[in-house]
């Protein structure tokens, strides 16, 4: 099993027959009874990693058994202390295999700089809801970012590297950083129902009413105002403000490196003044790392200690 938030958890199914079982139940002990958490058809879970997955609501620790069964027969699993998330405002981006950068058999607006496209593997690991809010930025301690709160900006590259190690001080189980553009990327892309990538964080088609481009806003909103989420839980990984990442800016994607002293960085995402091909999962733009702007902000990553 694996937390997918601080209020959902995935377990996991491995090497399940679907042939001989139909059916499965999550069991959850609480209040000294055994009880039904959720229930439903092996095949209508997700497959991905040769795992059947089933997301469970649970906002705390308990132990849980799994049974599968058909008409006839039943198996139970062994009881597994299940766990979610000890902080909220963080969506589990699940590890795997995806094509980063732009293919022009799917989308016809790939830029130079998005070339040329290859399969990479990613490492699990956990990014934050929602953008940091100018509350959350302020004071640790008000984290998470709340929906409706304004996002901050105006935001360099080593203020927001401090930001993390602020987080690391007041959260010390976690190690937060910037994510780099491959991890962004595929947090915004990437969807393990159908194991492959969207040209926008929702699907390969934009929608005004998904996101804040194209001027319809004189500035950044309140995060969460857009009820699209990418394939992962996250919120406007589309617009609104820019997004730092901790690579230099390359003109191939192949040449892509860890930010150094002088390079500049990529950022991602696009903002409220970009259009609607700016604001693709595989956009890519530049910015010296001092940058302090409008529209320039931030969205951090975690994984636990």
């Amino acid at each position: 099993s694996e937390a997918i938030s601080d209020s959902l958890i995935r377990v996991y199914l491995s090497n399940t027959d679907s042939v001989l079982y139909d059916s499965f139940y999550v069991f959850g002990y609480s209040n000294s009874v055994w009880e039904i958490q959720k229930k439903g058809k092996l095949v209508d879970l997700v497959h991905y990693q040769q795992n059947s997955l089933i997301d469970v609501n649970q906002s705390q620790s308990i132990c849980s058994k799994i049974l599968i069964k058909n008409e006839n027969y039943y198996t139970f699993s062994d009881s597994i202390l299940i766990s979610p998330l000890a902080i909220s405002g963080f969506r589990l981006v699940e590890g795997g295999t995806f094509s980063w950068g732009c293919k022009e058999e799917i989308d016809t607006h790939c830029d130079t700089v998005e070339y040329p496209a290859q399969d990479i593997d990613i490492n699990g690991f956990y990014m934050s809801v929602y953008e940091v809010t100018e509350s959350a930025y302020n004071d640790v301690t008000n984290w998470p970012p709340v929906k409706g709160d304004i996002p901050v900006d105006n935001i360099s590259l080593s203020n927001a590297s401090q930001f993390c190690n602020n987080m690391d001080l007041e959260y010390p189980q976690f190690d937060f950083f910037i994510p780099n553009e491959q991890e962004w990327e595929y947090a915004a892309k990437y969807n393990i129902a159908s194991q492959s990538g969207t040209i926008y964080p929702w699907s390969n088609v934009v929608d005004l009413f998904n996101a804040n481009y194209g001027f319809q806003n004189p500035g950044s909103v309140g995060v969460g105002s857009y009820s699209y989420q990418s394939h992962f839980g996250i919120a406007d990984m589309a617009g609104n403000v820019l997004e730092w990442t901790n690579n230099c800016f390359t003109n191939t994607l192949q040449d892509s490196v860890f930010y150094n002293d002088d390079c500049w960085v990529v950022a991602k995402g696009g903002g409220f003044w970009h259009g609607a091909n700016g604001i693709r999962t595989t956009s890519r733009y530049n910015l010296p790392q001092n940058t302090e702007a409008v529209g320039v902000g931030l969205r951090i990553a975690m994984r636990p200690n």
